[in-house]
């Protein structure tokens, strides 16, 4: 984490096709599409994930690591996200509130850069506020 703000980040688990397996073209959570911004982001909000069980928040120069034990009940797709201080929620389907500008980048396999302020709010788009690394063994 590179940033001056409180910020919370976890998990969504996303809808998947029953056909195909996959998540859905349009990202959906618990039936919600991403087309319907404000109930999306309560959906995130509502089946927010917290791995290792509590709450995580970023802020400051600092790193983390956390171990995430899923079942076999838990398997799926899931989306990482990013709650900012003032509330906005970035995550896969979203964009940001001020515009079609994406506050979330993949910057690699499992790996995610956020950009924790929105165009209104003078964002430098640098995607290193909070930086999420995910890996299994």
């Amino acid at each position: 984490s590179d940033c001056g703000f409180n910020n919370r980040v976890g998990f969504v688990r996303l809808d998947t096709d029953s056909l195909t397996g996959q998540p859905n073209a349009d990202y959906s959570v618990k039936g919600i599409k991403a087309s319907a911004t404000a109930d999306y982001n309560k959906a995130i909000v509502d089946n927010l994930v917290n791995p290792g069980s509590s709450a995580l928040y970023m802020q400051g120069q600092k790193s983390m690591t956390t171990e995430w034990q899923l079942t076999a009940a838990d398997a799926g797709y899931y989306a990482a996200v990013l709650i900012t201080q003032a509330g906005d929620v970035f995550t896969a389907g979203t964009s940001s509130i001020s515009g079609n500008d994406q506050n979330v980048k993949v910057l690699g396999l499992n790996q995610f850069g956020f950009e924790d302020l929105t165009k209104a709010q003078n964002s430098d788009w640098d995607y290193n506020d909070v930086c999420i690394s995910a890996s299994w063994a």
